[in-house]
């Protein structure tokens, strides 16, 4: 977007601010996608998923899982016997082939959405973490660009004395960020839940390397030693995928702490050229005040 550096067009920079805001919230959800694939395809691996619960009450014989689905009591006919076979029975067998079926293809097999390929669930540690790292990647860079738009439109406003417009009509378009606006109480937990989803890809990923550490070590299903360099692989993308979190998140926090320090100018606390003292800033409360001041501590008259 083309910006004219002559004049303070608020509309236009409102625009600019607004669309590598708009960056970061598309990738954000992208982000957000990524994590709910892989914690799904980790907790349909786990030994009490209720996929293979519902398998292991359906094998059963003791169990009425199946028969309670045809509802029998309600339905007698389901329980005459046609050639050799009660339907109850054969309705059993059916439903079982087709959860094995099911839990077979949704369980060892992760399908990626929009690329249209299928990976081993073992393989989800490393695919799964390679792609959160990258989407990190591309988080981190779009919440740089953010911090410097933003950085240079306020600066910008408050040279050319429009930051009161352009503080409130930028702060209508944000989403992720809860800035301070005249009238306006805004809880503690509001302005640190956007903050926690830049942290939610190292606290699923831990938990899947943690169960693949379990499977390996403790429950000895699969061989260490034909698995350390996968595991290894997990451990390194863990560790990345941690700081890159942590990058964001603090990124996040750069953002709200920039609306934070205009918010006073704005709001008319703090002097638009000479950055005060907060206790001066709560003494002389505007700028007019400020020049009363000045001007009689060097001898002119009000």
């Amino acid at each position: 977007m083309n910006i004219s550096h002559s004049r303070f067009n608020v509309k236009e920079y409102v625009d600019a601010c607004e669309q590598s805001a708009k960056r970061t919230r598309w990738v954000v959800i992208v982000l957000v996608v990524a994590c709910v694939l892989v914690f799904t395809g980790f907790y349909n691996s786990l030994n009490n998923a209720w996929m293979l619960q519902r398998i292991r009450a359906a094998y059963n014989p003791y169990s009425t899982f199946v028969e309670k689905k045809l509802n029998p009591e309600m339905n007698p006919a389901f329980q005459v016997k046609i050639h050799e076979k009660i339907p109850q029975d054969e309705f059993r067998e059916e439903f079982q082939k087709a959860l094995v079926r099911s839990y077979i293809d949704n369980t060892y097999f992760i399908r990626a959405p929009f690329f249209g390929i299928a990976f081993d669930i073992n393989d989800l540690g490393l695919i799964g973490g390679g792609s959160l790292i990258a989407v990190l990647v591309l988080l981190r860079f779009c919440l740089s660009s953010e911090i410097r738009n933003l950085t240079f439109s306020f600066r910008e406003a408050t040279q050319h004395e429009k930051l009161y417009p352009f503080y409130h009509a930028l702060a209508m378009h944000q989403v992720f960020t809860v800035p301070s606006m005249r009238n306006q109480i805004t809880g503690r937990l509001l302005r640190i839940a956007p903050k926690l989803v830049y942290l939610l890809p190292v606290v699923i990923f831990s938990v899947g390397v943690a169960y693949d550490y379990y499977t390996v070590l403790i429950l000895r299903l699969f061989s260490f030693t034909d698995n350390w360099e996968l595991l290894t692989i997990e451990l390194i993308f863990l560790g990345l995928i941690a700081w890159l979190s942590w990058k964001c998140h603090r990124a996040q926090c750069d953002i709200d702490d920039i609306w934070e320090t205009y918010w006073p100018r704005a709001f008319g606390l703090r002097s638009r050229v000479v950055l005060l003292d907060p206790f001066l800033m709560e003494f002389f409360k505007n700028d007019s005040d400020v020049n009363i001041a000045l001007r009689q501590s060097i001898g002119l008259s009000p």
